[in-house]
């Protein structure tokens, strides 16, 4: 509890608030300038969706690998695989159709070859002759489904073959092979498993990210019993992350020279970083609203700022620290996570609480605080000395 009207500190944050307080229109601009200008390589992000990318170089599973992707299709290395479950005993009956499509999917670009129960070697063979010349390896034991084998040009999990497991899909479902409709086509394979992971995270976060910046706004209203200040203080939280994703993108690609950044840790980094900014919300709110009400706008977000800072830099440095321990993994899906959430909490810590968030409050001043007020609105001169 502050007891004394005066402003005497002299430390580091207490220079820090009351250069906020006296310039906060410039100190807002040219934090927000920095903050977009961190955030611009969000945008050249190249999404990794390959899991053995993230291992070790020397790792044995790793290397075999890189050594067949030379030497063969690196499709190859991981098929796409397209099940035909039949809606009668025997599968062949719809023979034609599954012909027509082995002929359908050859013929798209990004696929290499495509082998199945009417061209087990990739080419047409004699009608009636399937089982004769290798299709039966095609079909399962009870002759109810079919496989098809499915090579991609490209790298099994890249973007684009992603993408061409979508397309795969839509063929199957439209009317163009009526016998074949889904459910009774399943795709299967590595590059599937990764494209349903892809479609999974895109639909969860098109509901985790609003509902949790709307949770995170609604307990703000309630613990500071005001509307404007909630509101971009959930701004500040959106910017910061925005801001550690830019960074943290072109770090890993530029300085780190990873081959791209793990899909699932842009999900992770949100959830980490809008919880813990959160939290130092909370924290130097309340203490810019209890200086506030004694001291007025100015010297109470001052005072809040010099008071707070020492124990929100300690707090953000410690656990920063503690996520940078992810860091030393061998792992390059952890690294990157721990390396991106200890650079938020140090951009939370030094930027955003310090000057971001004091900047904001001193511009909008007492409407900060509506629709109720804090008490004091007349300020006492901030001294320096």
């Amino acid at each position: 509890m502050i007891q004394s009207h005066s402003f005497s500190d002299s430390g580091v944050w207490s220079r820090v608030g009351q250069l906020v307080v006296r310039r906060p229109l410039l100190i807002f601009s040219i934090t927000m300038i920095g903050i977009v200008i961190a955030t611009i390589p969000a945008w050249s992000i190249k999404p990794s969706h390959n899991f053995l990318a993230g291992f070790p170089d020397d790792m044995e599973s790793k290397v075999g690998y890189e050594m067949l992707a030379e030497s063969f299709p690196p499709g190859r290395l991981a098929p796409t695989e397209i099940y035909i479950v039949a809606s009668e005993p025997n599968i062949l009956t719809a023979a034609v159709e599954i012909d027509d499509l082995t002929a359908r999917l050859a013929n798209m670009e990004d696929i290499v070859s495509v082998t199945g129960p009417t061209r087990p070697a990739g080419r047409p063979v004699n009608s009636g002759g399937y089982l004769e010349q290798g299709g039966g390896r095609f079909i399962s034991l009870d002759g109810s489904t079919a496989r098809i084998d499915v090579v991609l040009k490209g790298d099994p999990y890249s973007t684009e073959s992603l993408a061409t497991i979508v397309t795969i899909r839509e063929i199957l479902s439209s009317t163009e092979f009526p016998t074949l409709l889904a459910p009774y086509t399943l795709v299967g394979g590595d590059t599937a498993i990764e494209s349903d992971t892809k479609a999974a995270i895109d639909a969860d976060v098109s509901w985790l990210a609003p509902v949790s910046l709307i949770a995170i706004l609604l307990i703000l209203i309630l613990l500071l019993k005001s509307v404007v200040a909630p509101l971009y203080l959930v701004f500040s939280v959106i910017v910061s992350f925005g801001a550690t994703f830019g960074l943290s993108v072109f770090a890993f690609q530029e300085i780190f020279g990873h081959s791209g950044v793990a899909y699932q840790n842009g999900v992770w980094m949100f959830i980490f970083l809008v919880a813990l900014g959160a939290d130092y919300n909370i924290f130097v709110m309340s203490r810019i609203r209890e200086s506030v009400g004694q001291h007025g706008i100015r010297q109470g977000i001052a005072i809040a700022v010099g008071r707070t800072g020492g124990v929100v830099t300690s707090a953000g440095i410690i656990l920063a620290g503690t996520f940078a321990v992810l860091t030393t993994l061998p792992l390059r899906d952890l690294f990157q996570l721990g390396f991106a959430v200890s650079l938020g909490v140090l951009i939370d810590t030094f930027i955003v609480r310090a000057l971001l968030v004091p900047s904001m409050a001193a511009i909008l001043g007492e409407w900060s605080w509506w629709p109720r007020k804090t008490g004091r609105t007349t300020d006492i001169p901030v001294n320096s000395s």
